[in-house]
């Protein structure tokens, strides 16, 4: 496609993602995450400045995962740029920079710490307790709260600024039947993200 011929460029590149021992193996027989290293190695075989990788870890398993994303740290220090789509929001915090799409537009941008900052006002909570569907319901139904969201056993809240943390505390209290420690936290991607799509008019 790219009119190619060095054949030492292109064996340096099966090195580079273990593919050498494939090299007479279909494509369509290798494994996903084998196929996910090709794919790479042919994107880059004329060298580009700009690689735009749409959700490339998407269904591989997590040590794949992390080779493939050191690898993209090295080619960042190589001098390319890197666009990455993604839904997942710890792989978002491995980037420089980011933007938030919602409904085709733009919602958020800049880097992990400057967009963790786009709740403006807002407060996270957080608490160790596990998933209580009537919890939920009635922390939803109080005045000032922006979201609910459930993490394994750590329960997360992003509210407004005229809710009280002791307000959240009754709340919590009288669900449960017993006191739970509710903590002021630090907002995560994941947060902000919920926070503004779910804030976010979807426009014509």
């Amino acid at each position: 496609m790219y009119d190619i011929t060095d054949k030492s460029w292109l064996d340096t590149l099966l090195d580079r993602y273990e593919l050498t021992q494939f090299k007479e193996q279909l494509a369509g027989t290798l494994s996903g995450g084998y196929k996910r290293r090709l794919a790479l190695a042919c994107a880059l075989a004329h060298e580009p400045e700009i690689l735009f990788l749409d959700e490339p870890t998407a269904g591989i398993d997590p040590l794949t995962r992390k080779l493939l994303w050191d690898d993209f740290y090295r080619l960042s220090t190589e001098g390319k740029t890197l666009f990455v789509t993604t839904h997942y929001m710890e792989e978002a915090q491995r980037c420089h920079q980011l933007a938030f799409l919602s409904a085709g537009h733009k919602v958020a941008e800049g880097s992990p710490e400057t967009i963790k900052q786009a709740l403006n006002n807002a407060s996270v909570y957080s608490v160790n307790i596990p998933y209580l569907p009537e919890l939920r319901d009635a922390l939803m139904e109080l005045q000032g709260m922006i979201l609910v969201n459930q993490f394994g056993n750590e329960l997360r809240l992003v509210v407004r600024p005229e809710v009280k943390q002791s307000d959240l505390q009754k709340t919590i209290d009288a669900v449960t039947g017993s006191p739970a420690s509710l903590q002021l936290s630090e907002p995560n991607l994941e947060d902000v993200f919920i926070a503004l799509t779910q804030e976010q008019p979807v426009k014509p």
